[in-house]
């Protein structure tokens, strides 16, 4: 039983911090893109290179 506990947590842990990542770089990506989206369209499409 304590060996599945460990398992069911190392894989929670694995899922947090991943999801973590995800977010961290979804968040790099919008705060890089609306300054270049908010100045027009041109602008917009070089910030989502």
């Amino acid at each position: 039983m304590a060996n599945e506990d460990k398992k069911d947590f190392n894989a929670m842990l694995h899922d947090s911090t991943e999801k973590s990542k995800r977010l961290q770089i979804f968040t790099y990506l919008i705060s890089n893109w609306l300054p270049y989206h908010e100045t027009g369209c041109d602008n917009g499409k070089m910030g989502l290179i």
